[in-house]
């Protein structure tokens, strides 16, 4: 009838249709159909591919996606860098080096120490003017702990031997001088006790103290935090396993400086 339009061939269609998902298919698939076969007859691509994977592998591999048991090992390998550069600044406590509760006198005469005595806290002021009371300075061997309020330690910045870690710009007898610090580590929160290993910062002007396994398991720990986008070889270099910052948890000053350690870090 003349009045009818007449429908568009269902072949014609088809092959429209056929001609737009060739196309689709080749923008989505082309570059790599065309990048498949120029890594197996080009040389030049195959090299540059082999460059590129050198380059990932000497550079290492993220922290996120290293294994459990890779993470373990820098984790021990970061314990024992600190372990040892805060050795220098370590003390393992003798009954000698605990102040008992009320008393300001830092070591007892007679036992020959050469501690200056000092102040810390107002309270002790008009007690450490007076006389010592010997009957309340000593402790009997059954209670090594018990009653005492600080510790007595070098100062902040200087190391066992009484070096100073500014270059000597201190006066020596400033060096021997020792200081009170309260007996509580403020990470585990336990008192110190004798025989416990305890440490201080190389920073001067950090005054804080702890545990030394609680601070270096603390600084272990901040370690994988700040790691997670860094990249490690199969044999990282120290300067590499410690590249974060080193602070006190309690004051975020720097607690370990490079030059704290004799060896390089």
């Amino acid at each position: 009838m003349s009045g009818e339009e007449e429908l568009p061939d269902p072949r014609l269609i088809l092959v429209i249709l056929y001609g737009l998902f060739v196309v689709v298919l080749t923008f989505c698939f082309g570059s790599h159909v065309v990048n498949f076969f120029r890594r197996g007859r080009c040389p030049s691509f195959r090299s540059q591919v082999a460059s590129e994977t050198a380059e990932i592998e000497s550079d290492g591999i993220k922290y996120e996606r290293l294994s459990t048991d890779r993470k373990n090992e820098i984790d021990t390998l970061r314990d024992r860098i600190l372990t040892r550069i805060l050795g220098n600044f370590s003390l393992t406590l003798q009954k000698e080096h605990m102040l008992q509760r009320g008393t300001s006198n830092l070591l007892d005469k007679s036992q020959g120490s050469d501690v200056v005595q000092k102040d810390i806290e107002e309270g002790f002021e008009s007690e450490a003017n007076g006389p010592v009371d010997n009957d309340k300075s000593t402790v009997s061997k059954d209670d090594i702990s018990e009653g005492y309020t600080h510790i007595v330690i070098p100062r902040s910045g200087v190391d066992i031997n009484g070096n100073s870690i500014n270059g000597g710009d201190d006066a020596q007898n400033d060096n021997k001088e020792k200081r009170e610090v309260p007996i509580c580590c403020a990470i585990c929160l336990s008192e110190y006790e004798v025989e416990d290993k305890v440490c201080w910062s190389c920073n001067s002007n950090c005054t804080h103290v702890f545990h030394r396994e609680c601070i270096v398991q603390w600084l272990v720990a901040v370690g994988r935090r700040k790691s997670s986008m860094q990249r490690f070889p199969d044999s990282p270099s120290e300067k590499k396993l410690m590249n974060y910052p080193l602070e006190c948890p309690c004051c975020r000053q720097e607690f370990i400086f490079a030059r704290c350690d004799k060896e390089e870090v």
